[in-house]
């Protein structure tokens, strides 16, 4: 068994206005899974970007804008959205709130490749 807290986990910034963290991946012991948080400030973007694995996104608190391959949708809180591997896809905090997102990979070697707008 291996136990990671949330609170253990430093937050990073790779974007202004974007809290992410991995707790869980490859370095802390995941064989086949990553899952990590991020939380986007009112009227952020997580910019459009894809991934070579699926992707599911638990909307956890506030409203937003996912946009994938071209469709936008509107998304508020207790949602969750599977993410095709491949897909392009942004998301927008569209609330007054810090938006709340936990993220699932089924693997371990993941990674965000920036598309452009």
């Amino acid at each position: 068994m291996k136990i990671v807290r949330f609170s253990d986990v430093p937050d990073v910034t790779p974007f202004p206005g974007i809290i992410s963290k991995q707790v869980m991946n490859r370095e802390k012991g995941a064989a086949a899974v990553t899952v990590g948080e991020l939380k986007i400030d009112p009227g952020k973007k997580l910019f459009r970007h894809i991934h070579k694995v699926e992707e599911a996104l638990v909307f956890l608190k506030g409203e937003a804008t996912v946009e994938a391959d071209g469709e936008e949708v509107k998304i508020d809180s207790l949602t969750v959205v599977l993410m095709p591997a491949g897909c392009k896809h942004c998301i927008t905090n569209t609330g007054k709130d810090i938006l709340h997102i936990l993220y699932f990979f089924p693997a371990v070697e993941v990674e965000r490749i920036l598309v452009e707008e």
